[in-house]
């Protein structure tokens, strides 16, 4: 994928654009129809896997690869992606159309977002507080599942142990819009302060 990255970028954005296609949209539609799906079979070979097009997405924010036509239909699937979901936790996945709707679109238009807002407006005067948030973003994803457990059981009354319950969870808009906030900047605080005791500094990065 570097070496795709480095000498032709068109390809990069047809190979993302391929990955959406086969690891977002075709399992919901078929799991909508009813058809059985083997994203793999498919994806492998093509180096579309799910989590690979996270990585390409990413490289074509960074370098603003993106036109303002494709950026306005990533935030506007985006939108559609959260209402669809909020609906979902609302009917408590009654309806297959809303049950199957991932979060891909969602977390793009998101990180494209806050990419933009960045780009326009200064925040030089917060750069020495964002470093230092910044500098425990390793801890706090060593550190998240265990506090995204405790919070689904305050909240919710239910964990992975229940996974049939814990499902109707993932989609729940709290969950999803809610907990990783509260989990940031809640944690944040916390690893910086663990990495003061030099042996935790070693396990807690």
């Amino acid at each position: 994928m570097a070496v795709v990255a480095k000498f032709n970028e068109l390809i990069l954005k047809y190979s993302f654009y391929v990955g959406m296609i086969v690891a977002e949209i075709l399992p919901n539609l078929f799991a909508v129809l009813g058809f059985k799906y083997n994203q793999t079979n498919l994806g492998v070979p093509i180096l579309t896997g799910s989590w690979v097009i996270y990585y390409v997405f990413g490289y074509l924010v960074k370098n603003d690869l993106f036109t303002y036509r494709e950026s306005r239909i990533i935030y506007g699937l985006g939108f559609i992606v959260l209402i669809v979901n909020i609906l979902n936790a609302l009917t408590k996945s009654e309806y297959l159309v809303l049950n199957h709707v991932t979060l891909f679109f969602y977390t793009a238009s998101l990180y494209l977002g806050i990419k933009y807002l960045t780009e326009r407006f200064d925040l030089s005067k917060w750069a020495n507080g964002f470093k230092l948030a910044a500098s425990a973003t390793l801890g706090i994803y060593i550190l998240h599942p265990l506090a995204l457990e405790f919070l689904d059981l305050l909240f919710f009354k239910v964990d992975e142990s229940k996974w049939s319950l814990y499902l109707g969870v993932l989609r729940n808009p709290i969950h999803v819009l809610i907990w990783p906030f509260i989990i940031y900047f809640s944690l944040v605080p916390i690893v910086i302060g663990l990495r003061k005791f030099k042996p935790i500094r070693y396990i807690l990065p």
